[in-house]
């Protein structure tokens, strides 16, 4: 196994997810705060605010800071390339059925998304407020 694998495993590790109460109802869950950017070019603080509808299982919010303080560790050339990480190993750990990311560094600011191929359900995206 080499680093990169290591570094894979060691950050996916840090996502403890725990069971949805109501797995056959959507439901958003927001989370939010600032990390340390170390592996980031520039440094300086990134501002994260993840919001997902779970499938089976959801974070377990207290582990989400210990993943972030993980990942700031990772070499990023851009702020682009720290959030497809990001949002991998999210899709990946959780497996939600809708999940959209943004991280801000400053002015600059990345947003990310992605859901199940078959999943649908505008009436709740409606509801949130992307400000």
């Amino acid at each position: 196994m080499n680093i990169e694998q290591n570094n894979l495993r060691e950050r996916r590790a840090c996502l403890r997810t725990i069971a949805s109460p109501a797995p056959d109802h959507d439901r958003i869950s927001i989370l939010s705060g600032a990390l340390p950017s170390s592996g980031l070019i520039g440094g300086g603080q990134i501002h994260v605010d993840l919001r997902y509808i779970a499938d089976r299982d959801l974070i377990a919010a207290t582990t989400l800071a210990e993943y972030f303080q993980v990942a700031a560790q990772e070499p990023c050339e851009s702020l682009e390339a720290y959030a497809d990480l990001v949002i991998s190993d999210l899709s990946n750990e959780l497996v939600p059925r809708w999940i959209w990311l943004r991280l801000q560094s400053g002015g600059h600011q990345v947003i990310q998304q992605d859901c199940q191929p078959a999943w649908n359900n505008s009436e709740i995206l409606a509801t949130l407020d992307f400000s």
